[in-house]
């Protein structure tokens, strides 16, 4: 499985402390240069930043060949690179959070997926608790509308990840 991931994952799930969880999830995941650069960015959380600058041996630096320019300025380095990339190599799955982002890659013909699936899906794996995940991702200012959340705390209850 290829999978591509934009900068928000990383951000959030570096900062819970279950970065890991993507390797065990997927095994590999590559960023592309543009994402590595956004972790490291001034602005970063320190934790992030401190673990990008020694990347585990399972997240693949990879820099896109050509970035698709019809992508919305409004998007992100990172996600513009992210998309590109993950056409460029046939990702099987690109993890993102940002609507615009997600409905790009989308319409592109991409898999997205983001960090409450990732979360949900090690839940259901047993790696973690999914309400005390939700709560401390919460904690971190991420933002997800009431009928998401309530999608996914029903997902996780049924054990339905489809």
């Amino acid at each position: 499985m290829i999978v591509v991931a934009d900068t928000s994952a990383f951000n959030y799930l570096v900062q819970m402390g279950r970065a890991e969880i993507l390797h065990t999830l997927y095994g590999r995941v590559v960023i592309p240069h543009a994402v590595h650069d956004e972790l490291l960015a001034l602005g970063a959380p320190r934790a992030v930043s401190a673990w990008a600058t020694d990347l585990p041996h399972w997240v693949d630096v990879v820099s896109a060949m050509r970035i698709d320019f019809t992508l919305s300025e409004l998007l992100g380095a990172g996600e513009r690179e992210a998309i590109s990339l993950a056409i460029e190599i046939s990702a099987n799955l690109v993890l993102m959070d940002d609507q615009p982002g997600r409905i790009a890659a989308e319409e592109r013909g991409l898999i997205v997926s983001g960090t409450l699936f990732v979360l949900l899906q090690a839940s259901r794996r047993r790696l973690l608790d999914f309400e005390s995940a939700i709560a401390e991702l919460k904690s971190l200012g991420f933002r997800m509308s009431e009928a998401i959340e309530a999608t996914m705390r029903k997902r996780s209850n049924q054990g339905n990840l489809s």
